[in-house]
């Protein structure tokens, strides 16, 4: 990353990505009862890089599927035709649904957590980049 100075169109839809969904994925209510006691800071500053490769890991893995099934909810007449409906889409980073997970086991196949452990260090090098004091 280059040493300039950030706007706000650049930092826009990552912003906006970590008030819709990581937000969600830390907890709404967490985060705002910890809002309520640390009003000089910002979410910025209580998410972790794990919190947002996390979310991405989760978002990117599931997108196809929660796309088809909005397809399906909107082309079914009936509760019942939706339920028969047949899914194509799998998750793209985990074993997949109505899947058996080993015993202590998460799910994650190795290619999802090889990418979140990509994720990771990349947030986290960002979180030691001067841009990030700009986006907090």
């Amino acid at each position: 990353m280059q040493d300039t100075e950030l706007t706000y169109d650049e930092a826009e839809q990552f912003l906006r990505f970590v008030d819709k969904y990581v937000v969600r994925a830390v907890g709404v209510h967490f985060l705002s009862q910890w809002s309520k006691s640390h009003r000089s800071k910002t979410i910025l500053e209580k998410v972790t890089a794990s919190d947002i490769a996390y979310t991405i890991l989760v978002y990117k893995n599931s997108r196809e599927v929660w796309e088809e099934e909005l397809e399906i909810k909107d082309n079914a007449a009936t509760e019942e035709d939706r339920r028969k409906a047949i899914r194509h889409k799998k998750p793209k980073y985990h074993g997949g649904r109505g899947k058996r997970v080993a015993r202590f086991g998460d799910g994650w196949i190795d290619s999802g957590r090889e990418y979140y452990k990509e994720l990771l260090g990349i947030f986290q090098s960002l979180k030691f980049n001067t841009k990030w004091k700009t986006l907090e």
